[in-house]
């Protein structure tokens, strides 16, 4: 394939060389080459009396014309979840590295990652064995930290507070507030409760991850 070497392997005589000019050491029964194009090699031996006799070879170069893409259901997911990797272009593929990674040698794998954002490198291969690579990064997404403000607070029978959920650590754009009692989906809530009540927040960022806040109220 183009843009790969081949190996050259040349017996029967005593020492060698080549032409075009190819890499070699020694006596140069072995040549290392990577044409560009198809090109016939040859190849002339001497033996230790000077009798010189040679042969041709031709490397047939195929043009490569893979194209291997990576396409991701997100881009970052939470700890504890996972994300799909899915490969194309190719007859078959090998990832790297496999950290993380339920497969290292099919189109479709999934990830969990590994605790760090990771960069992962698949490289398809056509029956030929001609090859293209494509990278991606997954991004772990990190918990938020869900507040409620105020943090403690004591009401008066019949007067009405209002709880507010702030969120700090927050991975990507957005975030979606639940509070308990009542399934209250709003970032506050107002409250004027008649007895003591725990209340709790639940913070979803947009990758899905989640953490809570709580607040004591009294009165």
């Amino acid at each position: 394939c183009a843009g790969n070497s081949d190996s050259l392997f040349a017996s029967g005589a005593d020492s060698y060389s080549w032409s075009p000019s190819v890499s070699c050491s020694g006596v140069c029964s072995t040549a290392v080459t990577s044409p560009a194009i198809t090109t016939t090699y040859t190849v002339t031996g001497t033996n230790f009396f000077g009798c010189v006799s040679d042969t041709t070879i031709t490397i047939f170069v195929l043009p490569n014309s893979l194209s291997v893409s990576i396409s991701a259901n997100d881009s970052a997911f939470c700890l504890g979840s996972s994300v799909n990797l899915t490969a194309s272009g190719a007859n078959s593929y090998s990832w790297a590295p496999g950290t993380g990674l339920n497969s290292t040698s099919t189109d479709s794998v999934y990830c969990v990652l590994p605790g760090n954002s990771t960069v992962y490198t698949v490289t398809g291969y056509d029956s030929f064995g001609c090859s293209d690579t494509a990278i991606v990064r997954v991004n772990r997404a990190t918990n938020p930290v869900v507040t409620v403000n105020p943090l403690t607070s004591t009401v008066c029978s019949g007067s009405e507070l209002t709880l507010r959920a702030t969120a700090t650590n927050l991975f990507g754009a957005g975030i979606t507030y639940t509070w308990e009692p009542g399934s209250i989906a709003a970032d506050s809530i107002v409250i004027n409760p008649t007895t003591n009540v725990q209340y709790i927040v639940t913070g979803v960022s947009s990758y899905g991850c989640s953490n809570a806040g709580s607040v004591d109220t009294s009165n």
